[in-house]
């Protein structure tokens, strides 16, 4: 039992998918503020704002309700779950790179439309 918590951190791919994941979830959060300041800054308005909220935690809620169903009934354990970490790594590294490419064009949408009320 003492071997485990010093197996995981020199585990490559765990710490590819903790780098992985904590990037794209710094990137989501990133472009929620972003969103949230933008809605607020063009409406003034609390209920757009929450609006903006609800529609942005639903997937994440509804996907991982279902994702938790599947994950608890599939079997574990052998060669499919190495596969399947690599697999989820290689997922996260892109959505990690959609997200900042999505962040950059908000920023650049703000910039504009910043520009355009001065």
């Amino acid at each position: 039992m003492s071997s485990l918590p010093r197996s995981i951190p020199r585990n490559k791919e765990i710490r590819w998918l903790c780098g992985a994941q904590f990037s794209s979830l710094t990137a989501t959060y990133a472009l929620y503020l972003a969103s949230i300041a933008l809605v607020e800054d063009m409406t003034h308005s609390s209920t757009q704002m929450g609006v903006v909220l609800f529609f942005s935690t639903l997937p994440g809620l509804l996907f991982g309700l279902v994702a938790g169903t599947v994950v608890d009934r599939r079997e574990r354990g052998g060669e499919d779950d190495e596969q399947l970490l690599e697999i989820e790594t290689q997922r996260l590294k892109e959505a990690q790179a959609k997200a900042v490419m999505r962040y950059e064009e908000l920023k650049d949408q703000q910039l504009r439309i910043s520009q355009l009320t001065e």
